[in-house]
């Protein structure tokens, strides 16, 4: 699959395949900055 296409997940079109994970980060700062730098459009909660 090239990097350009795009997919659909729960009614949403989606650019990126990247997710992250939100746990175990030392700050929630931490936390922003990575989830910002990786351009994932998707964030994993728990």
């Amino acid at each position: 699959m090239k990097s350009t296409e795009s997919w659909k997940i729960g009614g949403k079109t989606l650019q990126s395949r990247m997710l992250i994970g939100s746990a175990l980060y030392p700050s929630p700062s931490n936390m922003e900055d990575a989830i910002r730098e990786s351009e994932a459009q998707i964030v994993t909660v728990a």
